[in-house]
């Protein structure tokens, strides 16, 4: 029987390989696949909590996961010992930097460590850092600079080749031409039938219970900038801190792209990708040499990094805007960010002036119909309220 930790990296669809392993635990454990969590959980982020690698929760829910952990894996020892389970899928990218000595010392309690196998992606730095400062806005106005971000992927790949070997160590690229099926669940799904034995029809079976149209793209650079600037009005001196208002912003945000595109996709502007792939690049440099496959992000890189950098910006400048970071921002379309989310920064609008405003700033920017009718349904009860409360003006986050 194989144990196999899958370890992300984060932003490598690691939400969607775990919604798929739990929509289809009955038809995986059919097979001997067996993707057993906690009932109020997708994923194994209860390890990460039992191991102390990288959960923010408060002290009592801590302690609550570690209980549960240690409970799952009571139950998972059981199934160990079924002669029907090919394979234990483990799922929680929190652990990618963790020790494996760490993480092996919890699991061996458990299972024969000599059977792990750990299956990772690792995205290329530049869009890895786009999404990166797509999450930190969501709780924090400051972002990491860019000729400050450095992320060494390769030390923790190669720290689990030294402890169970490169025949048990899973590493690809994320990239979509470079995956099974041009997706990264199907991609993941031949990796664990690879590791479990399982033939080639039963992993095309597997495969056509894939849904590819479930995505994520984050939210646009308008909206990044808003969220920065709520953040940095509403909440300046609590960063790397969720809060319910801005939580609030970015569930709307998130709710409306998923009606049609109003704003610019992230492209990072040249002289900014070109001093992150050169910061980077020593990094994807050591992938290469255990994993030929790393050779086209690494080709990538290269070219991109090619040392015109320019000025990119001021090293000891501590806020960075995002409009400091990416080549494309529709003006139009950041006014009415700012107008429908920021009302604390604006002149005072009487709630029957409001719609018709918004209805002015949906126009210069060309909406969508589904993106109008979630903008006006939103403003609607923003202004239903400030009409109950007797409000100045419309607050809508």
């Amino acid at each position: 029987m194989n144990v196999i930790l899958h370890i992300g990296e984060g932003k490598t669809g690691t939400t969607s390989i775990q919604s798929y392993l739990s929509s289809a635990r009955s038809l995986l454990r059919e097979e001997g696949i067996l993707y057993l969590t906690p009932s109020s959980a997708l994923n194994h982020v209860c390890l990460a909590a039992r191991l102390g690698a990288g959960v923010r929760v408060s002290p009592d829910n801590l302690s609550e996961m570690r209980a549960t952990c240690d409970q799952l894996f009571d139950k998972l020892k059981i199934y160990a010992s079924d002669s029907s389970v090919r394979s234990i899928v483990i799922s929680v990218e929190n652990i990618f930097g963790a020790t494996p000595n760490l993480v092996l010392s919890y699991l061996q309690n458990y299972f024969d460590v000599d059977c792990v196998h750990v299956v990772a992606y690792i995205r290329d730095p530049i869009s890895q850092y786009i999404s990166r400062m797509q999450q930190m806005v969501k709780a924090s106005f400051l972002i990491v600079p860019p000729h400050r971000y450095m992320r060494d992927v390769a030390s923790p790949v190669i720290r689990w080749i030294d402890k169970i070997g490169l025949d048990r160590v899973h590493i690809k690229p994320f990239f979509r031409k470079g995956l099974i099926g041009e997706d990264v669940v199907c991609d993941f799904l031949s990796q664990i039938c690879s590791i479990s034995d399982i033939d080639a029809f039963t992993q095309r079976k597997f495969a056509a219970a894939v849904d590819s149209t479930a995505s994520n793209a984050g939210i646009n650079v308008e909206q990044m900038s808003i969220a920065q600037s709520f953040r940095r009005i509403v909440y300046p001196s609590l960063n790397n801190v969720l809060q319910r208002r801005s939580t609030r912003l970015i569930r709307f945000f998130e709710a409306m792209n998923s009606h049609g595109a109003l704003g610019s996709k992230p492209r990072l502007d040249p002289a900014i990708s070109s001093v992150i792939a050169t910061n980077n690049l020593p990094f994807v440099t050591s992938l290469v040499k255990l994993f030929p496959c790393f050779s086209v992000m690494h080709d990538i890189m290269l070219q991109v990094g090619d040392g015109n950098e320019g000025d990119v910006l001021d090293s000891e400048k501590r806020l960075i805007s995002v409009a400091d970071l990416f080549s494309d921002c529709s003006p139009s379309a950041l006014n009415l960010y700012r107008f429908l989310c920021l009302p604390i920064a604006a002149k005072n609008k009487a709630p029957s002036d409001y719609l018709e405003t918004l209805g002015s700033h949906l126009k210069r920017c060309n909406s969508p119909e589904g993106v109008s009718a979630h903008i006006y349904a939103h403003a609607r009860k923003a202004v239903a309220l400030a009409v109950d409360k007797g409000l100045p003006q419309v607050q809508s986050f």
